[in-house]
């Protein structure tokens, strides 16, 4: 086996976009619905629980589209938390 430059060898894992808002998508369902159910007793209907994912999808969607400098994994991170806290402030009021 060959021995490997150190330029060669990755520091970090880079993940795609798609992973990242992929991931806070997940993360913000799973809390979401934890929330909801014990935090507020709550038992909302199963698309309300999974509006988290919406973002998530239309950034999927629309990646043939030029959005210009607001199509980021910062910015789609961000529409996917404020989704899950008006859809927890919805249910909390």
């Amino acid at each position: 086996m060959a021995d490997r430059d150190a330029d060669e060898v990755p520091s970090e894992l880079e993940l795609p976009d798609d992973a990242l808002v992929a991931a806070v998508a997940a993360v913000s369902t799973i809390a979401l619905t934890l929330a909801l159910e014990y935090g507020l007793g709550a038992d909302p209907p199963i698309l309300a629980r999974l509006a988290p994912l919406a973002p998530y999808f239309l950034s999927v969607f629309t990646r043939r589209i030029d959005l210009g400098p607001v199509d980021t994994v910062r910015a789609w991170s961000g529409l996917t938390v404020a989704v899950t806290l008006g859809v927890f402030l919805f249910y909390a009021t």
